[in-house]
This record gives structure tokens, C-alpha cells and sequence, in this order.
């Protein structure tokens, strides 16, 4: 008989049976793909408030043929009585980013990129000095 030892460490002869597996589960994409947790406080999508104080205003898409899945604000009160706002989201956000445009990253009081002090001087090999006594020609004596 031929071994071979299978990665959970048990031995397995080739004429032996398969090891068995668990059975397939049903796998509901619908509860992850697509799905993404953030902070509190933060949704996928941005929010607006209608100019006529109605609230926030929904996010829906077009199904238009100019616009195919494209997402814009409208007023949020009922037809009747809506002021006729309307925003593309694209722009709305757009506009935002020029209002306030985000701050650089930060990292312990740094910003991103900063050059950081060297907290040692550059080594003296690099200028042909001893570290010793700093004469040229030598590094250690």
C-alpha cells in the first residue's frame, strides 16, 4: 500500500475511501454581497435637506434612457404638495467636495507626506568621516 498523510495529520491509504466533507451548506448572498458595515452614524448613501424644509430628501434612480441608474434628490413631501427639487447626487456631491475639500491624512499630529525630522544626524560613512574624530580618509581608529 501507498501512504500519504493528508494536512490534517491523519494517514490515508490510496485504496482507502475519500475522507468525507461536511455537506454543502445553502449560501444567502442576499445577507453579505453587497453589504458593508460602517461606523455609526455613516450610510452609503449622502444626504440632503429639501431647500422647502421638508426633510431630508429621499435618493432614488432614474430609469431613463438619457440617465440609465443614475441617482438624484427630490423633495420629500408628498406629490401634491412637493416644491419640484430636484439634484442629481453626482453633482450635489461634487459641489461638496469644492465647498469643503477634505482635509490631507493625519497621523500623530503629522500630516501625510511631511518630511519627519531625523531624530539622528546622517551617518558620518556618508561623508567619508570618522565618527571618532571626523578626520577624512578613515572611519574608526
Amino acid at each position: 500500500d501507498d501512504w500519504a498523510q493528508e494536512p490534517l495529520g491523519r494517514h490515508v491509504s490510496a485504496n482507502s475511501a475519500p475522507p468525507s466533507w461536511p455537506a454543502a451548506q445553502p449560501f444567502n448572498t442576499s445577507d453579505t454581497i453587497g453589504k458593508r458595515k460602517e461606523p455609526e452614524g455613516w450610510d452609503d448613501e449622502p444626504t440632503m435637506e429639501c431647500p422647502c424644509g421638508g426633510g431630508p430628501c429621499p435618493v432614488l434612480t432614474a430609469n431613463t434612457t438619457a440617465n440609465p441608474g443614475r441617482k438624484f434628490f427630490k423633495c420629500p413631501k408628498p406629490k401634491e404638495e412637493q416644491c419640484r427639487h430636484f439634484k442629481w447626487v453626482d453633482e450635489f456631491v461634487a459641489e461638496a467636495d469644492e465647498r469643503e475639500p477634505q482635509r490631507p491624512w493625519t497621523a500623530g499630529g503629522r500630516q501625510w507626506g511631511e518630511t519627519l525630522p531625523s531624530p539622528v544626524a546622517a551617518p558620518a560613512a556618508a561623508s567619508g568621516q570618522c565618527f571618532k574624530c571626523g578626520q577624512v580618509g578613515h572611519w574608526v581608529r
